[in-house]
């Protein structure tokens, strides 16, 4: 691949985040694996080859897919494994967008420390500096201010209200296309609103595990 090392492996960092993709195109390029096939991880990709290890009933294997022509750049490295995962997903007939039928809370962790977080922003910039309760608010308060600005804490209002508005709106997207139910679709967003990142890694988790239950069910009915 003309480009650095480090190209390839941003290709293979960004899709060993998503499992769905990986396992679709080993099962269908090599469907004689097994359901109990997990761990699939993209090796670092050359210019004319990429290669997926996996484990198969805690046996180690790879899948080597020949790239003809070879890969260019980064870019075009992206798109020849999103194309491999299309030809993948119409084989399995797996939907690109399933149905979200449930609300996935978040995990305690980072959930959880965001909002011990959020918590401590509120008390800080609304705590009087005259209350009995304003000692820890007034300290942090004077370290922001001495080691930033005065305004860095009226400006983190801002920047968070800005940016979980905008993570908002953009899980209530995802649930319109995944057609998520009114009950549940309220909750995903909410939960956006009030965490941010952690919710919407969760709603794309779900949807990589429907996928996965899709790729196992067509497979069995191949």
């Amino acid at each position: 691949m003309s480009g650095s090392n480090f190209s390839s492996h941003r290709i293979s960092a960004h899709f060993n985040k998503y499992p769905d993709v990986l396992l679709a195109i080993v099962k269908h390029l090599h469907p004689e694996v097994s359901d109990s096939i997990h761990e699939c991880r993209l090796a670092i990709p050359a210019s004319n080859h990429v290669t997926i290890n996996y484990l198969d009933d805690q046996i180690p294997n790879s899948l080597d897919i020949t790239l003809d022509p070879p890969i260019k750049d980064v870019n075009d490295g992206y798109s020849r494994v999103l194309a491999l995962r299309n030809e993948a997903w119409l084989a399995l007939k797996v939907p690109p967008r399933p149905q979200v039928r449930a609300f996935v809370p978040p995990p305690m962790f980072p959930s959880g420390f965001l909002v011990a977080l959020i918590v401590l922003q509120a008390y800080t910039i609304l705590t009087p500096t005259t209350s009995r309760y304003a000692g820890l608010a007034n300290l942090i308060r004077e370290t922001v201010t001495q080691l930033i600005g005065a305004w860095f804490l009226p400006a983190s209002v801002i920047l968070l209200i800005g940016a979980h508005t905008i993570e908002g709106i953009y899980m209530y997207l995802l649930c319109n296309e995944h057609r998520v139910p009114t009950k549940y679709k309220v909750k995903w967003v909410l939960s956006t609103i009030c965490l941010g990142f952690p919710a919407l890694h969760e709603f794309k988790a779900e949807t990589s595990r429907l996928r996965i239950e899709a790729i196992k069910k067509s497979s069995k009915d191949r």
